[in-house]
């Protein structure tokens, strides 16, 4: 009998011990994120950048499932505006165009001061291709030569139109020189238009800001006999410093049958911003989606694999202004100090 009402005692002590244990951890895990609906602007509906965009939508929704992304079609210089307007809370949108919005440059009338970073999501590559029968081998001849080269580049205010125009004044070149040289400047609306028009010998050549190796590249080598312009590391060292631009190098093994050797370009990573209305507890989930997200994210594009590294993300944060919840969250796992 005494032996059983001391089971029956230390059994119940046993259970108290167990329920306070039950409650202390309860009670030190970390709350979920409060519910929110946030809207996220994107780029061009149906285009693989606007898909890109999609994705880091859904990485914060598994990494906070209270949440729910609505993610809008964008542009970099339009989704800039409308976050400062409070239209939307989170945007991809260049790091360059992120710096000129900072500094009131074009293409914006005015500063936008209260613009804030959470992380980068992929990498993209300025390249410049002419036909190689300009004879043409840097955007130095282009100058050297007052080459009457007809340049076709993306729209009017867009990130990669803005860099192209940054590489060239680089040289002392402007848009009208080609123009007086003999040549011309065209702007067409995507990526895929600039294709087109050198295939059908349109243009002479393009500039144009992609993920490297661009597939649709070597497709186009196949019938045409092409050439990459690329920077010397002076210039491109100051256009970067200038610009927000990363000094970068295409690779002959990135273009094997292009390329019989290295060209220097410039890079811009794309990044998601935010303002600074948005809450602290987003911005570090947002941060954290991009982090612990990254197995998903990079089922949808190799990309993200190669832009969310710690190299890159101390990079963008030193040109940008960091969220201050984004800002705990990367301290957190170390990756800026």
């Amino acid at each position: 009998m005494k032996n059983k009402r001391l089971f029956i005692l230390f059994f119940n002590i046993f259970l108290v011990l167990m329920i306070a244990m039950l409650s202390l951890m309860t009670a030190c895990a970390p709350a979920p994120p409060e519910p929110a609906n946030l809207t996220l602007l994107g780029k061009t509906a149906g285009s693989t950048a606007h898909l890109e965009v999609s994705a880091v939508g859904e990485a914060i929704m598994r990494a906070a499932p209270n949440y729910m992304i609505t993610t809008l079609t964008g542009s970099d210089k339009t989704s800039a505006l409308l976050l400062e307007e409070r239209k939307a809370d989170l945007a991809g949108i260049a790091t360059t165009t992120s710096v000129h919005a900072e500094r009131g440059e074009p293409p914006f009338e005015k500063a936008i001061a209260d613009l804030r970073l959470i992380g980068p999501y992929k990498v993209t590559t300025m390249q410049m291709v002419v036909l190689a029968k300009t004879g043409l081998t840097s955007i130095k001849d282009i100058k050297d030569q007052k080459y009457p080269l007809r340049l076709g580049t993306q729209r009017m205010g867009s990130s990669p139109e803005q860099n192209a125009k940054a590489m060239l004044e680089g040289y002392g070149i402007t848009y009208a020189d080609f123009e007086s040289w003999g040549g011309s400047h065209e702007y067409y609306p995507k990526s895929s238009a600039l294709y087109t028009a050198l295939g059908d010998r349109l243009i002479d050549g393009f500039f144009w800001m992609a993920a490297v190796p661009d597939v649709r590249l070597p497709e186009l080598a196949k019938r045409l006999d092409l050439r990459f312009l690329g920077m010397d590391e002076t210039t491109a060292k100051e256009v970067a410093d200038r610009t927000g631009l990363t000094v970068s190098t295409i690779t002959t093994s990135q273009y094997p049958t292009i390329l019989k050797g290295d060209v220097v370009t410039l890079s811009d990573v794309m990044v998601i911003m935010t303002h600074s209305d948005v809450s602290d507890e987003v911005a570090y989930t947002a941060a954290k989606a991009l982090w612990t997200q990254i197995e998903y994210l990079t089922t949808v594009h190799i990309q993200f694999k190669i832009a969310i590294v710690p190299e890159v993300i101390s990079s963008v944060s030193e040109k940008l202004h960091l969220h201050p919840g984004a800002e705990k969250f990367w301290k957190e796992v170390g990756v800026i100090k």
